[in-house]
């Protein structure tokens, strides 16, 4: 049985580094002694949460073991894209066709692109059992008591906070402006001048998403 056990984290831990490379993510797991309540400080510690225009070089996700791991966030020249999901709004399922069609308009060679669940009450099966039932063409992640969520400043699901090719915050919020009949795409915008090089009209919209059950600040 421990033979049995080893190999299967062994091909479980090789599946989430093709996933982990294939969203542009690169984790890096830090000195060994590092504790998950020490990794929320040193997010923390960087602004809480992140101003429009500062750079975030990585976020606190978890791994195949449930384990904090820090992953360095691309910043290749692309944007970065981060869709805010729980298994529990359905927002996220209503919005599940745009997202789709967003990642036809700007496939991995113009944007990076994947997910995070910042819903404490998600749990890796829900995830991984919706994931497949809407079949879903992107990776999602699991937030660490909501660390990421509160650092890049959402507090909904079906919101998403879009980076440029520095990897600096330039937009955060709704996908577009509604849930039921959208007439503005925010991201898009965001997309294309942050693609373009020219200034951005929308830095913010309030989300119609479903509010994370998280705490003002993470326990340490």
């Amino acid at each position: 049985m421990t033979a049995i056990r080893a190999a299967a984290v062994l091909v479980v831990g090789a599946i989430l580094g093709l996933v982990i490379h294939a969203s542009g993510l690169t984790a890096r797991r830090g000195p060994a002694q590092a504790t998950p309540a020490q990794l929320r400080v040193q997010l923390e510690a960087r602004g809480h949460p992140a101003a429009l225009g500062q750079a975030v070089p990585w976020v606190l996700l978890r791994d195949a073991q449930d384990r904090p791991v820090r992953h360095a966030l691309p910043a290749d020249g692309r944007p970065v894209v981060i869709w805010f999901w729980s298994c529990l709004c359905r927002c996220v399922r209503d919005c599940e066709e745009r997202i789709v069609s967003l990642l036809e308009r700007y496939p991995a060679e113009r944007v990076h692109f994947f997910a995070v669940a910042s819903n404490p009450d998600d749990s890796t099966h829900d995830i991984h059992k919706l994931r497949m039932a809407m079949g879903s063409p992107y990776v999602v992640f699991r937030d660490v008591e909501g660390a990421t969520a509160r650092h890049l400043g959402v507090d909904a699901s079906a919101s998403v906070a879009v980076l440029d090719g520095e990897g600096r915050v330039r937009y955060r919020g709704a996908i577009d402006n509604d849930l039921y009949e959208p007439t503005f795409s925010y991201i898009d915008a965001a997309l294309e001048a942050i693609l373009a090089g020219t200034p951005m009209k929308h830095t913010s919209a309030p989300s119609y998403g479903c509010r994370f059950p998280l705490p003002a600040r993470a326990p340490r």
